[in-house]
């Protein structure tokens, strides 16, 4: 495993290069410190320049290979029969067929449950159909309110979601399928009414909605929300401001009320719109603010990179070789963009992740 270290060649930076160090591995503070390079900017003295410092990691064993099915192409992790232990969903974006057959593209995939012994070995005890073709994304949530993990999967292909309810037994249901009318290019779990630590609902980006007889019809940002009568089923609910073609979104609190608000990429107008809770358990929103972005807006990530307790947002902005930093201001506002120049490389930004390692 492969990291990298920064390190800065410029002696007026020398606090921007003190805050990192003291960030340590934590990658929301390394962040933050990035906040130092504007000032930096149009300093006497040679160009600000970093050189990535490859170290190798020497920390994990040797690879062991489990087969599952046809093409994995995403997973995730869960504990599926309550021994304690870290289980496995790996998704199988084609069916499984000889070798000496092709795979129909637009087949369902399949799904294996793999069971962890509590040693850290996985073995595969079922292999189920995904219901759908090209599942692109899995999740883990508790949507019928027992202690058993469920699953919630996109498929791509038909633009469907899948809800997989754990029968208790180590075992799925029939998928219920909720059709989506539309391209998604994103689905996470949320608490929309904060009754429970663990979230039920879900919120879906529909970027392109299908309608034969309109091309114009724009992307819609849709709540699924939970009936909470022990089925696990739930009801869509199209929020209101979020139209366009909203992309990528992060889920916080921008307002302070505790109730689940949204901050949506609209990639037709290149811009930020927060779309704050109006109350629990409704999937109701209000757009509070519209913040342009000077790139191709991508991705975003939400934390409090500054410290002063209202959460803030990065923007990668694609085709560019900067990302945009928007720092939260209460009441649902954040302030004006600061564009951080050089923090990727190739000039062209793309996904981000953080987090405190």
């Amino acid at each position: 495993m492969q990291s990298h270290r920064l390190q800065s060649h410029r002696p007026c930076c020398s606090s921007f290069a003190a805050r990192w160090r003291a960030a340590g591995r934590n990658l929301l503070a390394a962040l933050g410190a990035l906040l130092a390079l504007s000032a930096c900017e149009g300093t006497e003295g040679s160009d600000l320049r970093f050189r990535a410092v490859t170290t190798t990691n020497q920390d994990f064993e040797a690879p062991v290979l489990v087969d599952v099915g046809n093409s994995p192409i995403t997973l995730a992790g869960a504990d599926l029969d309550g021994d304690l232990d870290m289980d496995l969903l790996v998704v199988n974006q084609f069916e499984t067929v000889p070798a000496s057959t092709p795979a129909n593209p637009f087949a369902p995939g399949t799904i294996s449950l793999l069971t962890n012994d509590g040693a850290g070995t996985f073995t595969v005890v079922e292999e189920f159909s995904t219901g759908g073709s090209l599942p692109s994304t899995i999740l883990t949530g508790n949507f019928d309110g027992d202690i058993y993990p469920d699953i919630v999967l996109l498929n791509s292909a038909g633009s469907v979601i899948s809800v997989f309810i754990n029968d208790g037994m180590g075992s799925f249901l029939p998928p219920v399928d909720y059709l989506l009318s539309g391209t998604a290019t994103q689905v996470s779990l949320i608490d929309l009414d904060g009754d429970v630590s663990t979230p039920r609902d879900l919120i879906v980006s529909v970027s392109t909605v299908f309608d034969p007889d309109d091309f114009t019809v724009p992307g819609v940002m849709r709540a699924f929300v939970n009936n909470d009568d022990g089925s696990g089923s739930l009801t869509p609910i199209d929020i209101a401001g979020a139209t366009g073609v909203p992309t990528r979104f992060v889920i916080g609190d921008w307002n302070g009320d505790a109730i689940p608000d949204l901050a949506v990429i609209e990639s037709e107008q290149d811009a930020v719109v927060v779309l704050t809770g109006d109350s629990p358990g409704v999937g109701a929103f209000t757009t509070t603010g519209t913040f342009p972005q000077l790139g191709t807006a991508y991705d975003i990530v939400t934390g409090d990179f500054n410290n002063d307790g209202d959460a803030d947002l990065v923007v990668s902005n694609r085709f560019t070789s900067f990302v945009s930093y928007l720092a939260g201001a209460g009441a649902g506002t954040l302030k004006p963009t600061i564009n951080l120049e050089r923090v990727f490389w190739g000039g062209m930004s793309g996904q981000m992740i953080v987090g405190n390692p």
